[in-house]
């Protein structure tokens, strides 16, 4: 099946739009700045890509983008050049449809990683679990590890949800929010 740029277009298009390429302001009439865009700039990911996260992979400065593509099994790293570009996506795989991406730092080695929320197969979306990438710092990660998560877990975010000062994932299914 071929990737449906739709979503990705959208997703970074208001990246570049609104992060990356924002126009100097020209004042209108009520002394509001007017709104400039720059033409939409598309770059390949995955097949399907649901959801596009944005944060610092890398160490370098420039923001990054992660896809979680449903069709595919795996998230695109599309690494920012810095000028609204980014190099060629890098897909590592992840468990049985990804739809939701989150960046943190989970295991506390000051270093992003990713946490993966995968519906799990058709029909009954049973098998749903959580794929957490470690990062290796330079914008790589390391092989997914798969957790159980309970039918078609609905999404996936990083937070200090313990208040230990720890980046912690954490995952919502449609019958109730669990922690990770």
């Amino acid at each position: 099946m071929e990737s449906s740029p739709s979503l990705v277009t959208l997703m970074v298009s208001a990246v570049l739009l609104l992060v990356l390429h924002q126009n100097e302001p020209a004042l209108a009439a009520d002394g509001c700045p007017t709104p400039g865009f720059t033409a939409a700039r598309t770059f390949q990911a995955g097949s399907y890509p649901f959801f596009v996260a944005v944060g610092e992979l890398n160490s370098d400065g420039k923001l990054d983008l992660v896809t979680a593509n449903e069709y595919s099994d795996n998230v695109s790293v599309l690494l920012g050049r810095g000028d609204g570009t980014f190099q060629t996506a890098v897909n590592y795989n992840s468990g049985r449809y990804p739809q939701f991406v989150a960046i943190g730092d989970f295991n506390g080695d000051g270093k992003s990683d990713l946490a993966v929320a995968n519906t799990g197969s058709y029909p009954n979306f049973t098998d749903g679990s959580v794929s957490i990438l470690l990062g290796n710092g330079d914008g790589t990660f390391q092989k997914a590890v798969n957790y159980d998560a309970g039918p078609y877990p609905a999404s996936v975010a990083a937070g200090d949800f313990d208040g230990d000062r720890a980046v912690s994932s954490g995952e919502v299914t449609p019958d109730a929010p669990v922690g990770r």
